[in-house]
């Protein structure tokens, strides 16, 4: 994956500032893109600004408008968009709000065609294709906290909105708690291959379509997501959104709407405000073996101990000095690496990191 840019909006998991971030994720993707040509990216992750809290259409629009900054970062590294398009996709959030939700799917497949011709103006439709990686969600966490009485509906519903849309996807119950256990990764499989084998579904490519609700409900979530897209471009772009705040205070809005729905019953959701068996929740939750954690830590300090760190030193100062400048920085983090022998979070980002000025709080 090489969307960096769901850290700054949703999940917060970054350390560099936006821009320096988004230069080492375009430097990654144009080394593979380069390097690795049968390598797929996925340019823009919906799913976690869908569980920040954002609206169905406006976590679609950040989504696009994620991927197309990188695809318009890549292109300007001298890339073609035909070795582009057919390589890139987007992890998209699936949630319950049935006919919605698949009318998203649909809207997005005829955005993402038309932004396609016109940046290619070709007729082959292999260029044209939006890939996905589809993930269930919305209020998992509060669902997984309540109890299990209603996992299966629960997954079963979420895995036929993406298929009606149509999309696959994947659903661990316990992914809010822990890695998913072999349990919850049988079901997840079960669950897809039940509605792979005996459902039809994959029989018909977009079975509803014709319908007049669910093209209407198309053309309007379309629509939404354009006119989102447009009130980005007049904050003066994606990163200048996020500079601004722009984008955390519109979810934080949408987050705290939906958040009073729920407490107050306006939005039901089974199991937490309506319908709650009263079943104290009981699960095996993965646990990673501590020793596993302790024999890492004891082989990362002989590390220290041993190698020759004057010369680590002098290669983290030609890591400087090529951060400053405009190369692409992966081919010499590659080598840097194998020369220093460094852990991950040690001093190599935070090397890259002191270029900027800045470092994290």
């Amino acid at each position: 994956m090489s969307d960096c840019i769901n850290e700054y909006i949703a999940r917060g998991n970054y350390i560099f500032p936006p821009a320096a971030s988004l230069r080492l994720s375009i430097d990654l993707a144009e080394y593979v893109f380069r390097a690795a040509p049968k390598t797929s990216f996925v340019i823009g992750c919906g799913y976690p600004i869908a569980e920040s809290g954002a609206t169905l259409t406006h976590a679609a629009a950040l989504m696009l408008a994620s991927g197309l900054l990188n695809i318009d970062r890549l292109l300007e590294r001298g890339l073609a968009i035909d070795d582009i398009a057919p390589r890139v996709g987007f992890n998209i959030h699936v949630g319950l709000d049935f006919f919605p939700e698949i009318a998203k799917f649909r809207a997005l497949r005829r955005l993402w065609a038309r932004i396609m011709k016109e940046k290619i103006r070709r007729k082959a439709s292999q260029f044209f294709a939006l890939q996905v990686w589809a993930r269930h969600g919305r209020l998992r966490a509060h669902r997984t906290a309540a109890g299990k009485q209603h996992y299966q509906g629960y997954g079963c519903c979420n895995v036929r909105c993406a298929w009606w849309g149509p999309f696959t996807q994947r659903f661990f119950f316990d992914e809010a708690l822990a890695i998913p256990t072999e349990k919850s990764a049988h079901i997840a499989l079960a669950t897809q291959q039940i509605l792979a084998y005996e459902t039809g579904i994959p029989d018909v490519v977009d079975p509803l379509g014709g319908s007049y609700y669910v093209e209407t409900l198309t053309d309007r979530i379309e629509k939404e997501i354009l006119d989102y897209l447009g009130e980005i471009d007049n904050q003066g772009g994606l990163m200048k959104a996020i500079e601004t705040g722009w984008v955390r205070r519109e979810i934080a809005l949408s987050a705290y709407t939906k958040q009073k729905e729920i407490d107050s019953g306006q939005r039901i959701v089974v199991g937490v405000n309506k319908f709650v068996s009263g079943e104290k929740p009981s699960y095996q939750i993965h646990r990673a073996d501590p020793a596993a954690g302790k024999e890492m830590i004891r082989r990362v300090q002989n590390l220290r101990k041993e190698r020759d760190n004057a010369a680590v030193q002098r290669s983290l100062e030609k890591l400087r000095e090529a951060a400053r400048g405009k190369a692409n920085l992966v081919p010499i983090l590659s080598m840097r690496w194998r020369a220093m022998q460094l852990s991950k979070t040690s001093a190599m980002p935070l090397s890259v990191f002191s270029v900027d000025g800045n470092r994290p709080s």
